[in-house]
């Protein structure tokens, strides 16, 4: 790149050849011109001091880093004219040797240690219990490795130098217990739930993914907690019960058992159209009996019809007369006619029934009048048959002498013996 004092030379050797070739023509012109080349050749001299001056000058300005390097990044240095020297080459650089000079780490370094921390810091229900992949986290060499515990994410040396035994895969014995006490008692609720068909498929997916999943403290079926499946968390609250029912539940039986009574609902049915409505007024309490003043008044107007016919017309306001106007209330209407339905219903059943089992009764008597008759019958004919053989038998006694007589009475009675045996039998 040519300079200005080089373009200056350039023209100075021309006007000096041209005088030359001219130097004869005119004087006067030459003198001039002569003149020109002089200020010409001064101003060059004076324009070339100038550049050397600034060159000394630049090459002074050297940084205090080596080579004139960047402090951080080690990229060369324009330093400028004036003010202080540069250490680094950037806003970025200047903060990083800043934080480096505080004692302060990197983003890198940051983002690696969130990661770490956020791994180690899991809830014991979030930790996957594979050890597929169980490995070391850092390695001091050979033999000293360390690991993290599957339970609780705690870092622990293994030195495996004289024995070759596999690494256990937690720190302690208590991470080992609390892991397989919640194992047990996760597999046994998986399987009822299974066997009931009540199992959830986020619970399943979890179950193949070697992560436990929480119970429920109210029926102890298990629930995908409000995570997905790598444990970051979704927005909400952390579930605590498997649905609403249960955790409706819990509510009543923690109200009960802090007030010793069951807890008064703010939501109830209205008395007179039976439809469920916030009974709360403005100040806060729960007073409200009707869910709107329609209902109010039909209710309030038979109730004044019924204090009317007990002569009580000029009652004060309470709660007289409101059985009667009860039983003419909508609901109250619907639920008769559903009753008064119910109750043919059941009547024509006892009906049926009363005529089965007085038929059955009927055919049951008539069996007993059969059997009762075949019975006098045949004892009948067990009497005529005793009447002759003791006729017989008397005969032949008075025929006969004594002995004779003893004889045939032992041989009657033999044989009334095998008789009543045989219809005994």
């Amino acid at each position: 790149m040519v300079t200005t004092a080089g373009k200056q030379r350039q023209a100075i050797s021309l006007s000096v050849a041209q005088a030359l070739r001219n130097g004869n023509d005119n004087s006067r012109k030459a003198e001039q011109h002569w003149q020109a080349i002089g200020q010409a050749v001064v101003q060059t001299i004076r324009s070339d001091s100038k550049t050397v001056v600034q060159t000394k000058k630049r090459r002074l300005r050297l940084g205090p880093t080596k080579d004139n390097r960047c402090w951080i990044c080690r990229e060369p240095l324009d330093q400028p004219e004036k003010g202080r020297l540069r250490l680094t080459c950037s806003n970025a650089c200047r903060q990083a040797r800043y934080r480096f000079l505080q004692g302060k780490t990197t983003w890198e370094f940051k983002r690696e240690k969130k990661a770490i921390e956020r791994r180690r810091s899991k809830p014991f229900v979030e930790r996957r219990f594979d050890r597929t992949f169980f490995e070391p986290v850092f390695e001091l060499n050979a033999w000293l490795k360390w690991y993290e515990c599957l339970a609780c994410g705690k870092p622990y040396e293994v030195e495996r130098m004289k024995s070759g035994a596999p690494v256990r895969p937690y720190c302690s014995d208590a991470c080992e217990a609390k892991t397989k006490r919640h194992w047990s008692k996760f597999l046994d609720a998986y399987e009822r739930a299974h066997q009931q068909g009540e199992l959830d498929k986020r619970v399943e997916e979890r179950f193949w993914y070697d992560k436990l999943s929480p119970l429920c403290p109210r029926c102890g079926k298990p629930f995908a907690p409000n995570t997905t499946l790598h444990g970051k968390r979704k927005p909400g609250r952390p579930r605590k019960y498997c649905s609403d029912a249960c955790r409706k539940e819990a509510y009543e039986q923690r109200w009960k058992n802090k007030h010793k009574r069951a807890r008064v609902h703010r939501y109830r049915e209205c008395l007179e159209c039976g439809k469920t409505f916030d009974r709360t007024d403005r100040q806060g309490r729960r007073l409200k009996r009707f869910c709107g003043e329609r209902c109010s008044g039909n209710f309030g107007s038979r109730a004044y019809v019924a204090r009317r016919r007990m002569g009580l017309a000029k009652a004060k306001r309470g709660t007289a007369g409101w059985r009667i106007a009860l039983r003419g209330a909508a609901k109250n209407k619907q639920k008769q006619q559903v009753s008064t339905s119910a109750s043919q219903q059941v009547s024509e059943k006892q009906r049926q029934k009363q005529q089965v089992s007085t038929s059955a009764s009927q055919q049951v008597s008539e069996k007993q009048r059969q059997k009762q008759q075949v019975s006098t019958s045949a004892s009948q004919q067990v009497s005529e048959k005793q009447r002759q053989e003791s006729r017989t038998a008397t005969t032949a006694i008075n025929s006969t002498g004594s002995g004779d007589r003893n004889k045939l009475a032992i041989v009657a009675s033999g044989r009334k013996a095998e008789e009543l045996y045989s219809e005994s039998g």
